[in-house]
């Protein structure tokens, strides 16, 4: 390799060493993008797509603490441009900060399949909302479990006790 590239030959010097099965692990969790991002690249590439995000989703997606005022941007010049295609959405994002992640998200390796990219699509953007209402979930059970810990179940409403009840019974 250094006679094929012209450089000399890299030694490994007070570099830890990694397992194969690290660099593997590291490498495929690199290469499999999260469901935010999927969603977000699609609507880029795609943005007739947005037709198929229901409100619900919408709030969802704009919820999220990183890829939330990216999709609120998003969402908002999609809104306003129906026909706009992905040239019109990365000129739309020039000058913002999301500009990087707009270019990148626009030639994203495509994630889903031509043949059912609706459904998948659909399907991709239903599981993100499904872990973002079970996070939810999860912190809103925590705080009352905090709170009925430092203060006492007595410190809890009516309404905090049955919504306690209920979700320590999904729980």
């Amino acid at each position: 390799l250094a006679q094929l590239s012209g450089h000399g030959a890299v030694t490994r010097r007070n570099k830890p060493h990694r397992p194969a099965q690290a660099i593997q692990k590291a490498a495929t969790e690199r290469a499999t993008p999260s469901n935010l991002r999927k969603i977000l690249a699609t609507l880029i590439q795609q943005p007739e797509y947005f037709a198929l995000v229901d409100a619900q989703a919408r709030i969802e997606l704009e919820r999220d603490d990183k890829a939330g005022p990216l999709a609120k941007k998003l969402f908002a010049i999609l809104e306003a441009h129906p026909g706009i295609r992905c040239a019109g959405i990365q000129e739309h994002f020039r000058g913002e900060p999301e500009y990087g992640l707009v270019l990148k998200l626009s030639v994203l390796e495509k994630l889903l399949s031509e043949a059912d990219a609706q459904t998948e699509f659909l399907a991709t953007v239903e599981k993100f909302v499904s872990q973002q209402r079970a996070l939810l979930i999860a912190q809103r059970l925590e705080w009352l479990e905090n709170k009925a810990e430092r203060l006492g179940i007595a410190s809890l409403d009516t309404v905090e006790l049955e919504e306690y009840r209920r979700l320590r019974s999904k729980k």
